[in-house]
Formats: C-alpha cells, sequence, structure tokens
C-alpha cells in the first residue's frame, strides 16, 4: 500500500475541480481535515483518526488540534449539521485522489469505526442501469442524471439550523444508497416514465421536498429499496429539455437539450 500526501491532497484549491459534483459542506470538511493533518506521507488510520476528532470539533465548535486562541472556520459553526450529515462523503474524495488500496483500507477502517459507507463516485461507471433501446433521449437523460446525484445528495433546505432535519434523517443518508439500490430504482423510474410515454405524456415533474414526489417513490416503492433524495430539488422533462432546480431556491439548469 502508498502512502498518501493528504494534506497537500485535502488542501488543494483546486479541489473542486478534481472532485466535482460535491456539495459544500463536503470540500469544507474536507479544507479542515486537511488543515489539521499531518504533513507528509501518511496511512488510511491517520486519516480516519483525524477524520473523527474533526467530527468531534463541528460538534463542540472550536478547534481541539490548536493550542491557544483559534478561530473555527464559520462555515463549519454555521452550517454544523449540514456538515455532520454529509461528512461522510469525504471519502468520495479519497476515492478519486488516492490509489485503490489506500482508498479501499480508509473505507473499511471508517465503516468500522464511524459507520460511514457512502457509494463510489463517479456512479456512472459503476452502475448498469437497465433503460431499454427505445425509451425517448430526454428520460434516459433524466434517470442518468438521478443516478449520479443519489450516489451523493445534497442536503439543502435553505436553513443551516437543520437540528430537526438531522433527527429525521437520522443515519439513513449513507445506509440506503448503495450502488445496488440505486441501479433498481433507476431500473423502475425509467420503466415508468417510458411507459408513461407510451401513454402519450411528454412532460413530466419530479420533486423532492423532504421526501421523493409521486413519481419518484412509485420507482423507490417498486424497486424495493429505501433512498434518500436530496430535499427540495425539482426537475421539469420536456420533449426539448430537461432542466434541474437542484437545493433549495437553487436557480433551474438545463442538463440535456434536444440536439
Amino acid at each position: 500500500m502508498e502512502y498518501a500526501y493528504l494534506h497537500d491532497i485535502l488542501s488543494d484549491d483546486e479541489l473542486r475541480t478534481k472532485c466535482p459534483g460535491l456539495a459544500e459542506p463536503v470540500y469544507e470538511f474536507a479544507k479542515y481535515i486537511g488543515e489539521h493533518i499531518s504533513k507528509g506521507k501518511l496511512l488510511p488510520k491517520a486519516f480516519c483518526l483525524t477524520a473523527a476528532l474533526s467530527i468531534g470539533d463541528i460538534q463542540q465548535g472550536r478547534c481541539g488540534f490548536c493550542i491557544g486562541d483559534s478561530v473555527f472556520p464559520r462555515y463549519l459553526a454555521e452550517h454544523k449539521e449540514e456538515v455532520l450529515l454529509q461528512s461522510p462523503f469525504v471519502l468520495q474524495i479519497i476515492d478519486a485522489l488516492t490509489d485503490e488500496e489506500f482508498s479501499t483500507e480508509t473505507r473499511r477502517i471508517c465503516k468500522e469505526t464511524m459507520g460511514w459507507d457512502p457509494p463510489k463516485k463517479p456512479v456512472a461507471d459503476n452502475i448498469r442501469t437497465a433503460i431499454s433501446d427505445d425509451c425517448p433521449a430526454n428520460i434516459a437523460a433524466a434517470v442518468n442524471w438521478w443516478k449520479n446525484t443519489l450516489a451523493s445528495p445534497k442536503m439543502d433546505n435553505g436553513d443551516s439550523q437543520m437540528d430537526l432535519f438531522m433527527a429525521l434523517l437520522g443515519s439513513s443518508l449513507t445506509r440506503g444508497n448503495t450502488e445496488e439500490a440505486i441501479a433498481k430504482f433507476c431500473e423502475e423510474l425509467s420503466k415508468l416514465l417510458c411507459e408513461e410515454s407510451k401513454n402519450g405524456r411528454d412532460t413530466f415533474h419530479l420533486d423532492v421536498d423532504y421526501g421523493p414526489g409521486e413519481y419518484l417513490y412509485d420507482a423507490a416503492e417498486k424497486a424495493g429499496v429505501r433512498l434518500q433524495f436530496p430535499c427540495k430539488t425539482n426537475m421539469q422533462i420536456t420533449p426539448q429539455k430537461v432542466s434541474v432546480s437542484y437545493g433549495y431556491c437553487a436557480p433551474w439548469e438545463d442538463v440535456w437539450t434536444a440536439s
């Protein structure tokens, strides 16, 4: 197993570019670990220990690594519950920027000690979703968006004080969204939307408040899975484009357009 320069990896200003698609709390948590992990080459257990100590700091709102007075990062203090909720997804950064053996051992230790077990990213290469050849391109694009998003769902309800939200979610975030569960869900979602399309419907609205709306709920039920969906998210599917508002009051963005 090769050692990893985790201090340099997690403190890299280009982290968001090298590991795109994660929620802001994940990047901020990774940055905090990077600032306090020992410099030089380290084994996975060193990362796991620092991550656990960082969780303790965020819970208490103070830096336990520093001697004397220190300013605790404002973002971590103001978004405490969001960071704690999404902290396991820092492992997806380890997956992307370290070798496979290092990543596997780090995941093993974090799962045993902290219960962290988020799916790997990118899931496009890992999850095979059964989408029929005659499935419309807009529906296939929509299903693929959910496939990738569910591997690391953003929790943004517009309120940094998320105590009640956290209590409702419990620890389901990383337990339910496995590659197998996401694949089953996406297969059922594609079947459901394609069947509706064949029956004449050409416009769909998929939504999540604190739980999935009709189409997403039905697909999860048929797949027999319990997933954590990104809250306050909306998707509009038309023959011309697929647009998404991802998070509380997030701007609409086109994720697919007809050529």
